[in-house]
């Protein structure tokens, strides 16, 4: 039988490879512009793009919320209002609104680029540990260290729902629509909760580590899970099935973001590193190190690039 190639198209094809592989390898690192964004006398737990207002927001343990150019990285307003450390940050996508999570049980709502405070919730007994807006910006989910995962109006402060958990809650993410959150569970687990009527519609089985991180794609139909060996397990959300696994870090998985076209994934690790992944493929596009200690928080932009912040009071703007 005859080959269906020659020997010196299968060398051809080889070295094609090989000089992809080079040239990815070469990009892998390659940001034109890598801004600091300066200040911050804390660890950076919460960053976001206000892109409508050409920002960057941080959310940082020193209590303050602060506002930087997301062209060329310079401080613009330092916001306080919280009597204790900040704990996360949610924006509610296509307004100017950024709501801040906090160690003081409140979540503070508040307008940008002015700084002013539209809402402050007493949301948990005691410390708040996340909160996100939902895709439309008519809900606001929170987890506390009381267990409580708890439904908010954002507009008159009012509670809509409270489940509560059998675990200590360590991550959460709502999707786009806002009638689904998933928390972490035992054992690596991850719980689904229909926000509508407090109860669980599925348990999604991962590792064994701790999880840290959880992200909707913004079509609502995966769900990223950030684990603490550093790997990333990729669920269908429909039929609870992984779909993909992503041996991303050497570290803990501290914090995970889907692209605005849900063609990527950006994570944070312990390790130190951003890390860019095709996550379809398995396959790392970039790899960004800047941070001398963990990375807690990530942000994407597909206008500005990648913004990132660490426990070691560092946050970086990535520009191409």
């Amino acid at each position: 039988m005859k080959s269906l190639i020659s020997w010196k198209e299968a060398v051809g094809i080889v070295v094609i490879i090989l000089i992809a592989n080079l040239v990815s390898l070469w990009a892998m690192n390659r940001f034109r512009t890598q801004v600091g964004l300066y200040g911050h006398r804390g660890s950076i737990v919460g960053i976001e793009f206000v892109d409508r207002n050409g920002l960057v927001a941080t959310a940082c343990s020193d209590s303050r919320l602060r506002l930087f150019s997301s062209s060329n990285g310079s401080l613009l307003k330092e916001v306080t209002g919280h009597s204790d450390r900040l704990t996360s940050m949610s924006s509610c996508i296509g307004s100017d609104e950024i709501a801040t999570s906090s160690a003081d049980g409140t979540i503070k709502i508040w307008k940008v680029p002015d700084g002013i405070q539209k809402q402050s919730i007493q949301v948990h007994d005691g410390i708040v540990i996340a909160s996100q807006y939902s895709g439309d910006g008519r809900r606001l989910v929170s987890i506390g260290d009381d267990r409580a995962i708890r439904v908010w109006n954002p507009i008159d402060g009012k509670s809509l729902r409270v489940i509560k958990s059998r675990v200590d809650l360590t991550a959460l993410a709502v999707n786009p629509t806002g009638k689904i959150a998933a928390t972490n569970d035992s054992n690596g687990h991850v719980v689904i909760w229909n926000l509508q009527s407090g109860k669980t519609e599925r348990s999604l089985r991962g590792g064994e580590q701790a999880i840290k991180a959880l992200a909707f794609s913004h079509d609502g139909l995966r769900l990223a899970v950030g684990e603490g060996s550093g790997m990333i397990r990729i669920f269908n959300v429909e039929d609870g099935k992984i779909e993909h696994r992503i041996v991303s870090h050497d570290r803990c998985v501290n914090t995970i973001k889907f692209s605005e076209d849900d063609g990527q994934l950006i994570s944070g690790s312990s390790d130190g590193r951003v890390g860019v992944w095709d996550f379809a493929l398995g396959y790392e596009t970039r790899r960004l190190e800047g941070h001398p200690r963990a990375v807690l928080c990530v942000a994407v932009s597909s206008t500005h690039g990648i913004a990132s912040g660490s426990y070691a009071k560092s946050a970086i703007l990535w520009k191409d």
